[in-house]
Order: C-alpha cells, then sequence, then structure tokens
C-alpha cells in the first residue's frame, strides 16, 4: 500500500482432489497457518522497528546467508527499469 502499510492476503491451496474432512482438516490447516504467519508478522514488525530506527544504516546481503534475497532485490530492480 505504501512504504509504511502493508496488506497480508492467504491463501490455503489443497490439490483439486482433497477431499475436506478426509485428505486435510480445514481446522488444522488455519492452526498452522495461524501459527506460521503470527511468527512471520512477529519477524517483520521487529524488521520495521529497527531499519526505522534512527541508528539503522543499510549494509550488504551475506554472501553466505542471503544470496536468494540479493538474486531477488537485483532481478527485482530490473523489472522495475524495464
Amino acid at each position: 500500500m505504501s512504504p509504511t502499510r502493508t496488506i497480508v492476503r492467504g491463501y490455503w491451496l489443497v490439490d483439486e482432489k482433497a477431499v475436506e474432512g478426509e485428505d486435510y482438516d480445514p481446522e488444522k490447516v488455519a492452526a498452522f497457518h495461524d501459527g506460521v504467519m503470527g511468527e512471520d508478522w512477529e519477524i517483520c514488525r521487529r524488521q520495521w522497528r529497527g531499519v526505522t530506527s534512527p541508528g539503522f544504516q543499510p549494509g550488504p546481503y551475506s554472501p553466505l546467508k542471503e544470496q536468494n534475497v540479493d538474486r531477488y532485490v537485483r532481478w527485482y530492480a530490473r523489472q522495475m527499469k524495464a
């Protein structure tokens, strides 16, 4: 939405042949979603507090742990230029 606001939409996808209540339990899917997304949202909140703090200085991505992030950012920048 903006540099300071976002919307999160989640979708639960199951195999088209899956039968509700037999192959999957919607309550368990929802509980798993809530647990994982709750953790992710907390991580995002902490990151936001960090990058918006007065002491934040951006640095390079770690070549050992963030290769995929770096690759994605470079791809996205190329797409925006195109």
